[in-house]
């Protein structure tokens, strides 16, 4: 009969969880990562943001026809709905990475490193972008996920060790759940936290501020009326006016360059007489 004061024997080699908590570890790593790698671009500016990075890559390596279709079907969200599909795509990425980690942890982190390389290899490849910014945002972003997926695998193996100087949950079933539970939810919470504060640091959401606020004047006279025959009113082809609803542009740019109306000028310099320049105001006070 065992001692009152001895510890109960434990397997330290015990099954691994569940699918369903490795799903969940990986997924809460895979939003820590990405949300950690969002901070650094926000709060560095020359580090770019992966996830606009991929994205952009991927209307670049889309045919023409499904950009088109995305934009009949999506109109103006079609760039909400891409940034939603990529990170759809990458939790599913993530847990089944976690669930490749429940039985080959060091697979499963490589996993998280090959993701990482492949949003720096889409990000750099478009231009203006930082080399060295992205990398740095990318390693930084995978080791957070490798970190975050590593611990709560790790954590029940520590508290059946250690259960004969610490009071621990006598079922290791029910401590792997709670620290699975509680990893991947704080995982998910700090990812989502830190993706929010990149996006505001980063200025996209003063960008888009910016563009509302944008109003153009109205002309002081109506253009002269189109000479007749100039609308040739063929089958399929678009008419000469086209109402204002149905007449927009799509950027096919997750985020194309913004112009701050404070901060830009019109130099008129070179071969010329007189160089001057002119701010956005008095560019629109000018007669039209």
């Amino acid at each position: 009969m065992d001692r009152p004061d001895e510890p109960t024997p434990t397997n330290d080699h015990a099954a691994p969880p569940a699918r369903g908590l490795g799903a969940l570890a990986g997924l809460g790593a895979a939003a820590a990562g990405l949300g950690v790698a969002e901070l650094v671009a926000g709060i560095s500016e020359p580090a770019p943001s992966l996830l606009i990075g991929v994205g952009d890559a991927m209307i670049d390596l889309l045919p023409g026809s499904v950009d088109r279709a995305a934009i009949d079907l999506f109109g103006h969200n079609d760039k909400t709905t891409l940034i939603v599909g990529t990170l759809i795509v990458a939790a599913v990425i993530g847990a089944l990475l976690g669930m490749l980690a429940r039985r080959r942890f060091i697979p499963a982190a490589c996993g998280y490193l090959a993701f990482a390389v492949v949003g720096v290899g889409a990000t750099v490849s478009q231009p203006g972008t930082s080399t060295a910014g992205a990398v740095i945002v990318g390693a930084i972003g995978a080791l957070v996920s490798v970190g975050v997926l590593w611990y709560p695998f790790e954590a029940p193996t520590r508290d059946r060790a250690g259960s004969a100087t610490r009071q621990v949950d006598p079922d290791p079933a029910v401590t792997t759940r709670r620290t699975f539970l509680i990893s991947a939810g704080g995982a998910l919470v700090i990812g989502t936290l830190a993706g929010l504060g990149g996006w505001i640091l980063s200025g996209r959401e003063r960008v888009d501020d910016i563009r509302r606020a944008i109003r153009l004047p109205r002309p002081l006279r109506r253009a002269r009326a189109a000479p007749a025959g100039a609308d040739l009113r063929i089958p399929g082809l678009t008419p000469l006016y086209v109402a204002n609803d149905d007449f927009y542009r799509i950027d096919t740019a997750l985020l194309p360059p913004a112009v701050d109306p404070d901060d830009w000028h019109l130099e008129v310099r070179g071969d010329v007489d007189h160089p001057f320049s002119l701010s956005y105001t008095e560019l629109l006070d000018l007669p039209q």
